[in-house]
């Protein structure tokens, strides 16, 4: 977390830094970011799509 508030002070918050932030809370150096396409927002009650991403 150290690393990560540092790389932020230093810099903006992009998307980069925050996977890099993730892999490393995680310890996980293949996390990636919605790596697979289909990722929405549903209600549960329904299981209506509230909201779909844009893939990219």
């Amino acid at each position: 977390m150290f690393e990560g508030a540092r790389d932020v002070r230093q810099s903006r918050l992009t998307a980069a830094t925050a996977l890099s932030i993730c892999r490393r809370i995680k310890d996980d150096k293949k996390l990636d970011v919605r790596a697979n396409s289909g990722t929405s927002l549903k209600n549960k009650a329904t299981g209506k799509k509230i909201y779909t991403p844009p893939e990219g």
